[in-house]
């Protein structure tokens, strides 16, 4: 227990004797922390915002307009048995000219031309199709397409919003495998610089650590508070991260929700940084103490051989 207070008691004097190079060292873990820490919540992101777009994606097959309901209604009782099939929504061609309406009644041009028709309806009825995993559509669109009631089928609606999801996701990949290299590039210039600031304070306190061996201190001993050194670097960085983090998002929230306004979804990362606020914690404390002690591990080691 006495050892364990001297260590750390002097693990903090040098920590607070080498206070520039110190900060510095703090500076640069704080840096790699919240890399790590902003990849996890893109990940976090772009998983709700793929899976918001899956929800919302549906195979769209619409019909000739001379296609009797009986007809269209028969075909969706017959999809529905299906196994990939979700949920079937049946618009007719009346409801599709009302929400047509109600979309561009603030369109001058689109009203005065359904005006010119004269009570005509160019929409046709269409049925919506969900599936229970968004990767069956291509089988279920197939099954779709080979199917009895084709000839009545004048298009299928699918491709395009499946080309959006595959775009997203491997940008998403890509975004990902940038910000892991930028953690790996941070990582080490974070072990550079904590091994020098132990080396700077080594060296400072050289003949100290030779009045030590003379007396037959043993090289644990002598490692001891580099250690705590390297400790208090990762924990307090780690700290400032995780606090920085959680006012941080409170700002960065109502941007992200009016950009994506659109996925009528609640798209809070502070909420998620909160709820799994533990487990950042200690990534973040893991992150910053295991940089530390590998930097004075290394550092002390060198000058032992010595």
């Amino acid at each position: 227990m006495t050892f364990l207070k001297r260590t750390i008691k002097a693990g903090w004097q040098s920590f607070k004797r080498n206070g520039l190079v110190s900060s510095a060292a703090i500076l640069i873990l704080f840096i790699t922390i919240s890399s790590v820490t902003s990849v996890f919540l893109f990940n976090a992101l772009s998983k709700k915002v793929v899976k918001t777009l899956q929800n919302k994606v549906s195979i769209g097959v619409y019909f000739y307009t001379n296609v009797p309901e009986p007809q269209i209604l028969q075909f969706k009782e017959e999809l529905s048995k299906y196994p990939d099939v979700k949920s079937i929504i049946y618009i007719s061609r009346e409801k599709a000219l009302e929400n047509f309406r109600a979309m561009r009644q603030k369109d001058d041009t689109v009203t005065r031309a359904l005006e010119e028709l004269s009570g005509q309806n160019p929409l046709p009825a269409s049925l919506h199709v969900k599936a229970e995993n968004p990767n069956n559509y291509k089988n279920l669109v197939e099954d779709i397409e080979s199917s009895q009631f084709n000839s009545l089928i004048e298009s299928v609606d699918y491709s395009d919003r499946q080309l959006a999801i595959a775009n997203l996701n491997s940008l998403s990949k890509k975004v990902t495998q940038a910000g892991w290299f930028i953690v790996i590039l941070f990582t080490i210039v974070a072990i550079l610089v904590s091994f020098n600031t132990i080396r700077l304070a080594i060296y400072n306190e050289k003949s100290k650590i030779e009045v030590m061996r003379l007396v037959g201190a043993g090289n644990a001993f002598i490692n001891a508070p580099y250690t705590i050194q390297g400790i208090l670097y990762g924990l307090i960085a780690s700290i400032i991260a995780f606090f920085s983090f959680a006012i941080i998002l409170r700002f960065v929230d109502p941007v992200l929700q009016g950009y994506f306004l659109g996925l009528g979804e609640d798209i809070n990362l502070s909420n998620y940084y909160a709820s799994n606020w533990f487990w950042f914690l200690l990534l973040q404390i893991f992150m910053g103490i295991a940089i530390g002690v590998v930097s004075s591990i290394i550092a002390v080691r060198k000058y032992i051989k010595i």
